[in-house]
């Protein structure tokens, strides 16, 4: 036996439509003891085990989680999951404290699979939510989860994208909506990694994207990161305000990548008078720092690129300077020193961290 619990006449209607048009029939069984509008709807047929299996149905409240095919799937489907989901276990709140309004959409589940599944499901509809354990002090309750979804952007998102079956939840969600602005969500987010599980070895794919960006559990990640350089020493977004953010990111375990060519080169007027020592003196400085750091605390060091522009007064010396090095490199290996890439033969010369790059732009 399938079947579903509705509790009033717009979810009867919305699932008996769906029996029939899946199934092509169902039977209601009416709790009348319970109320007149508390009515399972169910299909006894054995054509229900192909959609159940499909779909992953065979769950229980505590072990329930959002199948894959609604995880692979559409907006449209994962919106229609959604939609269900929030018709049976969740509710509109709004409060009033000191004279001030609040409120949210909420979905309760004793399920944390569950509530991290409807989270990612929200973020892949550009829907952010927030995930709360809510602990019951009573010994035979379990633990449930609380998928929020508070700020005024995103309610409204739920509000137009998924919404509500009944029309008593939807007029709430409107008078909520309505009645409590609140916040707008910021397109960025900054979260805390709170700790780290193994879950054992996966296939590891290099994404590329046009905008530099890919998902990874529902969350934007970067491996490496471009960062812009000005022409100035000293001042936020100059050379060595480069060095402190470049520092920052390959503490974390990322590389960097920067294009180099509005620095000014060797010989070139400064405004406060003299002319500048060159980009190549720069880089060296910006080598010897990667190569300090062990990217993420682990063996390796920093990954560091340089690009610069074809038509740069320095992209000659920048050209031609790994061959230099690692002639000096040659000298001192045929004069005694060690020949490993983190012996001191390389860790004499530069760059040693630097992945240069030549571009011709038109």
């Amino acid at each position: 036996m399938f079947g579903a619990i509705t509790i009033n006449d717009d979810e009867y209607a919305f699932v008996s439509n769906l029996f029939t048009a899946l199934f092509g029939s169902y039977t209601t069984v009416v709790r009348a003891a319970i109320s007149d509008l508390y009515r399972i709807v169910k299909h006894d047929s054995k054509k229900v085990d192909p959609f159940v299996e499909k779909y992953e149905l065979a769950q229980t409240s505590l072990t329930a989680f959002v199948p894959d095919i609604i995880m692979k799937g559409s907006i449209a489907e994962k919106a229609a999951f959604l939609r269900s989901l929030f018709q049976a276990d969740g509710t509109v709140r709004m409060r009033a404290v000191d004279g001030r309004n609040s409120g949210d959409v909420v979905l309760t589940t004793i399920s944390e699979e569950l509530a991290h599944g409807v989270q990612l499901l929200l973020l892949s509809m550009g829907i952010y939510s927030n995930v709360s354990p809510v602990n019951d002090s009573r010994e035979d309750r379990h633990r449930s989860y609380q998928v929020v979804i508070a700020y005024f952007s995103e309610r409204l998102k739920y509000e137009q994208l998924i919404g509500f079956v009944s029309a008593e939840k939807k007029v709430k969600l409107r008078h909520l909506n309505n009645l409590v602005e609140g916040k707008e969500k910021g397109s960025l987010s900054e979260l805390t990694v709170t700790n780290i599980e193994y879950i054992g070895e996966e296939e590891v794919y290099d994404i590329q994207t046009a905008t530099a960006q890919f998902l990874a559990n529902g969350v934007v990640v970067h491996n490496c990161f471009i960062l812009s350089v000005d022409d100035d020493l000293v001042n936020e977004g100059g050379l060595m305000d480069l060095w402190v953010r470049e520092a920052r990111i390959f503490k974390y375990g990322s590389g960097v990548g920067t294009n180099f060519s509005y620095i000014r080169g060797e010989g070139e007027k400064l405004s406060g008078g003299g002319t500048s020592s060159g980009l190549m003196s720069f880089l060296k400085i910006g080598d010897r720092a990667a190569g300090a750091i062990k990217s993420g605390g682990t063996t390796r060091r920093a990954a560091k690129m340089v690009c610069l522009d074809l038509d740069h007064p320095e992209v000659l010396d920048f050209i031609n300077w790994k061959v230099e090095e690692e002639k000096k490199v040659g000298a001192l290996i045929a004069a005694g020193y060690p020949s490993d890439y983190e012996g001191e033969a390389y860790k004499t010369v530069v760059p040693l961290r630097l992945f240069a790059s030549v571009q011709f732009v038109r």
